[in-house]
Order: structure tokens, then C-alpha cells, then sequence
């Protein structure tokens, strides 16, 4: 398993991370590519049930130092759910994160950033961790590349986890220049576990994130 390299990273320098949510999808290989140009590294929050339909895109994911998150199988509100029935939701995504890469997940993206007590107390018996957000680009909603584009460039700062959707075409539009941008603006793309990491933010199980 190839792990995201830290060693050119500076602890001096802000770092911001970059993540989708949603796939894997038809596009989330050309957002691969424009990491791969650029560099940097994002975190792919995906949904249980299209893993199988993409094997290869979810183990470059991994391979090229990205970090493998879960977003629940089929993108139920987990809040709306029994104990039981939220619990499979993401055990059974674990699971088969497991199974194709060999990752341990441990960090959860809740649909719709839902995360009331029920799915914390869930969070706190199966040892995962709920990353949200502090810049929501609204990609969903606006379906424009130059919007996306002007929402993270006019919110990014240090230490933000950005909220996008790679199952987009206009998103990854919008990476085109988003992160070669950032790059330029002297931010390190990194995933949300080593964002979490050099800000000494320890991650707790049934906890939820907005930021370090």
C-alpha cells in the first residue's frame, strides 16, 4: 500500500485539504490525473455500493498517496436511521474498503454532514472518526465550474477541509484550475488525516470535524 508522502511537507507552510465526495464516478480518474499533474493529494469520501463498479479507479486512489474515505454505502441520512441500520451503513463500506485495498478506514463522511448522537455513539463503538467541513463549494447546487472555482479560492485558508464532488463533470472542471491555484497561493494539498496530524489534532472515534 503506497500511503500519501509527507517528506517534502512543511509544517510551516498552511495546508488545506481538498475532498470528494460521491464516487467513485466517470470523472474522478481525470481528477486523478490533474493531481498527478500538479501534485498534491485529496481525500475521496466514497459511497460503498459504486466500489465495485470502479475497482481500478478506487485502488489509484490509494496507490497514488490519496486518501481512501467512507461515505457511507448507499448515501442514506444516517440520523434518519435505526442503530442497527446506520451501523451496517458503514461497517459494510469498511468493509469493502478493506476487502479491495487493504485499507483500514477509519474516517467517515456522513451524508448531508448529519451526525446527531445515535450515529456519534455508532462512531464511538466501531472506532471511526465523521470529517465535515469549513468551506462548502456548493458544486452540487450550482453545477458551474467558474462558481466552484471562486468558492474555494475565496474561502481557502489554512487548515480548511473543502467540500466537493467529484461525481461532478463541472467539479473537476473546476480542479483544472482550483489546484494549480492553490499551489501558486503556497497551500499544501494534503489529505484530511495528515491535515489532522501536523496540526496535532488527534482524531477520536464518534467525534466530528469541521477543521483541525
Amino acid at each position: 500500500m503506497k500511503s500519501t508522502n509527507t517528506t517534502s511537507l512543511d509544517k510551516n507552510k498552511p495546508m488545506l485539504a481538498l475532498t470528494f465526495d460521491d464516487g467513485p464516478g466517470e470523472h474522478t480518474d481525470r481528477l486523478l490525473d490533474i493531481f498527478r499533474q500538479y501534485g498534491g493529494h485529496g481525500t475521496f469520501f466514497l459511497i460503498g455500493e459504486l466500489i465495485d463498479s470502479r475497482p481500478d479507479t478506487v485502488k489509484r486512489i490509494r496507490d497514488e498517496g490519496h486518501e481512501v474515505g467512507n461515505h457511507t454505502w448507499d448515501h442514506s441520512a444516517l440520523t434518519y436511521l435505526t442503530y442497527e441500520d446506520l451501523t451496517a451503513q458503514i461497517l459494510k463500506t469498511k468493509g469493502k474498503i478493506k476487502e479491495l485495498t487493504n485499507v483500514d478506514c477509519n474516517i467517515v463522511r456522513p451524508p448531508y454532514g448529519d451526525c446527531g448522537d445515535n450515529v456519534k455513539a455508532a462512531g464511538r463503538e466501531l472506532g471511526v472518526s465523521f470529517i465535515n467541513w469549513s468551506v462548502d463549494t456548493m458544486d452540487w447546487k450550482t453545477k458551474n465550474a467558474d462558481a466552484v472555482y471562486n468558492e474555494v479560492i475565496g474561502n481557502a485558508q489554512g487548515g480548511s477541509i473543502i467540500l466537493c464532488h467529484d461525481s461532478h463533470e463541472t467539479t473537476v472542471d473546476a480542479m483544472e484550475k482550483v489546484i494549480p491555484k492553490l499551489l501558486d497561493m503556497g497551500y499544501q494539498l494534503v489529505t484530511v488525516s495528515t491535515l489532522m496530524s501536523y496540526s496535532d489534532t488527534q482524531l477520536t472515534a464518534g467525534e466530528s470535524y469541521f477543521r483541525p
